[in-house]
């Protein structure tokens, strides 16, 4: 059991981020939640500075429904790596469950700045204008670049179908 192989390690050498952040990935792939938060904490009290152990406790605690605390910790890990598109689409995604649209749109374009063929970055955007904001002009704009840059995805029908309501409007 790896777990218990990377437990064994902690408790041999216990100053070893490595050690508690592979426990806790361990319990994370379980779904043991709690105890994989504990590790990565544990991680953290040896070294802060691991972007590894701090985005996964934003995962986890996304997962978790505790937006403010993964806000946190996603946003811990850019102080220490802002070169990562994944942790600034996590947070556009906690963003637009919040209801902060605005800042959910900075998070996914940071993400695109990184990642210029994220399809779902440009997805998300436009379902916040076309849903929320109701700006339709830009709502085409986010999902026709979605649609190029990825033209087999499973919401491509949908999408045209919002493009085509939008453009004979």
């Amino acid at each position: 059991n790896a777990i218990a192989l990377w437990e064994d390690a902690a408790k041999k050498s216990p100053y070893q981020v490595r050690s508690y952040i592979n426990v806790g990935r361990g319990y994370y792939y379980e779904k043991m939640l709690e105890k994989a938060v504990t590790a990565y904490e544990k991680a953290n009290n040896i070294n802060n500075f691991y972007f590894e152990s701090h985005y996964n406790l934003g995962t986890i605690y996304y997962e978790l429904e505790n937006l403010d605390q993964a806000i946190k910790e996603f946003s811990f890990a850019l102080q220490l790596d802002k070169k990562l598109p994944e942790a600034y689409i996590n947070l556009g995604n906690i963003y637009m469950d919040k209801k902060e649209h605005g800042t959910a749109i900075d998070m996914f374009k940071s993400a695109i700045h990184l990642q210029p063929d994220c399809s779902v970055c440009f997805r998300n955007i436009a379902i916040i204008y076309y849903y929320y904001l109701k700006d339709y002009k830009k709502a085409i704009f986010y999902f026709q670049q979605t649609l190029r840059i990825d033209p087999k995805q499973n919401q491509k029908q949908e999408i045209q179908s919002i493009i085509r309501s939008l453009d004979t409007s």
